[in-house]
């Protein structure tokens, strides 16, 4: 059911995290980025992290398995994580699902609603995603459209892609995993958010999807009608 992908730079060895992946039993496909763009400030910083997550999608959609997990290199991978996924995934409506959750008022509000799903356009983490293999190939094709691939990083392709097509991507809570690398950003991002750091504060590695009624949760999310339109890196739009 589940395909999954690794995304990495060349600086770092991922090793370790694959060898994580395979004893969660699934085998991961790396995806390295072998440029030197993140010494760059600025535009064009991210070109290499957008080239990277579109090989990643192009390959995901010629795959047999329906869907694509794509993990930044520096999430936990707690057990029995990707039989949670799967099992998630199974009662979703498909499309695009992310997996951590983020520190921020929308998610905050989700937290105190009781809700298990957030339905957003633009306000997502990338670092645990799952992509439908039909929704790849649309975000692909889209990409390799409108994106300006020397200006561009590969969150804010993702978060203008869903918003201009009006895609939501729904994120399910709590988190399934947690982001240990908030503090080593290569493009040097700061492991805060305002007064949030980087990470998600309702992270649980025991979580039991079977507790929660995903069919009625994924029909009743908190929703964010907001859209990212701004141009940025885009051309044709």
């Amino acid at each position: 059911m589940l395909q999954v992908y690794v995304e990495n730079h060349k600086t770092r060895d991922p090793s370790d995290f694959v060898a994580l992946v395979r004893a969660d039993g699934q085998e991961p496909v790396v995806m390295t980025d072998h440029s030197d763009h993140y010494l760059r400030r600025g535009k064009g910083q991210g070109q290499g992290c957008f080239a990277n997550y579109m090989r990643i999608l192009k390959d995901a959609s010629v795959q047999p398995q329906p869907w694509a997990v794509v993990l930044q290199d520096d999430v936990s991978i707690p057990p029995g994580l990707f039989a949670r996924m799967a099992y998630i995934l199974e009662r979703s409506p498909g499309g695009a699902v992310a997996f951590y959750v983020p520190q921020n008022k929308l998610y905050t509000e989700a937290q105190q609603q009781g809700k298990h799903v957030v339905e957003a356009y633009w306000n997502y983490w990338i670092q645990a995603m799952a992509w439908k293999k039909t929704t790849a190939a649309i975000l692909h094709g889209w990409g390799e459209q409108y994106c300006v691939p020397e200006e561009i990083g590969d969150d804010s392709f993702l978060t203008r892609a869903t918003s201009r097509l009006q895609m939501p991507v729904r994120t399910v809570l709590p988190s399934l995993v947690q982001h240990l690398g908030y503090k080593n950003s290569l493009l040097g991002t700061s492991g805060k958010v305002g007064r949030y750091e980087r990470t998600s504060a309702v992270y649980d590695p025991t979580f039991d999807p079977a507790t929660v009624d995903w069919e009625a949760a994924f029909a009743s999310p908190l929703r964010d009608k907001t859209r990212r339109l701004n141009t940025d890196g885009l051309r044709g739009v």
